[in-house]
C-alpha cells in the first residue's frame, strides 16, 4: 500500500468511525432525550392524572351527593305517601269500626227495645191482671158494702117494726 491509499483509507476509516461514533453518540444522546421527554410526559400525565383524579373526585362527589339527596327525597315522598296512606286507612278502619259498632249498638237497642217491649207488655198485662182484681174486690167491697147498707136498712127497719109490735104488744 502507498503512503497516500493508507492516508486515504485511515481518513475514510476515521470519517466512517467519527460518523459511527457520532451516530452512535446521537443515538444515545436521542435515547436520553427520548427518556427524558418519556420522563417528563409521565410527570406531566401523572399531574394531570392527578388532576383528573381530583376533578373525578369532585364530581364522583358531587353526583353521589346529587343521587343520596334524590335517593333521601323519594324516601320522604314515600314515606309521606305512606304515612298518607296509613291514615286513610286507619281513617277507614275507624268508619268501619264504627259501623259494626253501631249495628252491635242497634241490635243490642233492638234487644233492648224487645225487652222493654217485653217487659211494659208483662208490666200492663200485670197492671190489667192488677186491674181486674182490684176491681172484682170493688166488685165484691161495694156489694158488701151495699149489702150491708142494706142490711143495716132493713135491720133498723126490722127493729122499728119490731119496737112497734113490742109497743103495741106491751101497750104504750
Amino acid at each position: 500500500f502507498s503512503f497516500k491509499k493508507q492516508l486515504y483509507y485511515s481518513i475514510i476509516i476515521q470519517k466512517n468511525w467519527r460518523r459511527f461514533f457520532v451516530q452512535l453518540q446521537f443515538h444515545f444522546d436521542l435515547t436520553d432525550i427520548i427518556l427524558i421527554q418519556s420522563f417528563a410526559r409521565m410527570k406531566l400525565a401523572q399531574r394531570d392524572l392527578s388532576i383528573q383524579h381530583c376533578a373525578a373526585s369532585k364530581i364522583q362527589g358531587i353526583i353521589r351527593q346529587w343521587i343520596a339527596t334524590n335517593i333521601f327525597y323519594q324516601l320522604q315522598k314515600q314515606r309521606y305517601q305512606e304515612d298518607k296512606l296509613r291514615a286513610n286507612v286507619i281513617f277507614c278502619q275507624a268508619l268501619i269500626r264504627r259501623n259494626i259498632q253501631r249495628k252491635e249498638f242497634l241490635n243490642i237497642l233492638n234487644c233492648h227495645r224487645s225487652a222493654y217491649i217485653i217487659q211494659s207488655t208483662y208490666r200492663r198485662y200485670r197492671e190489667k191482671l192488677l186491674i181486674i182484681k182490684i176491681k172484682e174486690k170493688i166488685g165484691v167491697w161495694i156489694q158488701a158494702h151495699c149489702r150491708g147498707i142494706v142490711a143495716r136498712k132493713k135491720y133498723k127497719e126490722n127493729l122499728l117494726q119490731i119496737s112497734k109490735l113490742q109497743r103495741i104488744w106491751r101497750g104504750y
